[in-house]
């Protein structure tokens, strides 16, 4: 039986908006971008082409809210886009490599 280990990543939703001056998404930005390129890069995204499969996932993101359904599907919904935007940039890359010069998401 292979054994799992569950990283957690602590984030205060309510104590990081209430404290910032800025609009959510540069705050979700600021503080869960990081954690996100790091998982990116460390577990992959899974990929195919038909049946073919040309890369894999090995984890997936939990995300939980203890009193509010609205914080977690934001942070969730950040999650998504941020991935998704991966994805789709590696796409890109791919099919037409050199358009991308540099980015903080990929």
């Amino acid at each position: 039986m292979q054994a799992y280990c569950a990283e957690l990543s602590h984030f205060d939703y309510h104590k990081v908006i209430k404290s910032s001056s800025s609009n959510i998404e540069s705050t979700l930005t600021q503080s869960l971008l990081p954690d996100i390129v790091d998982f990116r890069k460390r577990h992959g995204f899974y990929v195919c082409n038909g049946s073919q499969v040309s890369k894999q996932q090995t984890a997936t993101i939990r995300t939980n809210c203890l009193d509010c359904l609205d914080r977690t599907n934001s942070v969730q919904s950040f999650f998504g886009l941020q991935v998704k935007l991966s994805v789709l940039v590696s796409h890109v890359r791919k099919v037409a490599p050199g358009i991308f010069k540099s980015s903080s998401v990929c």
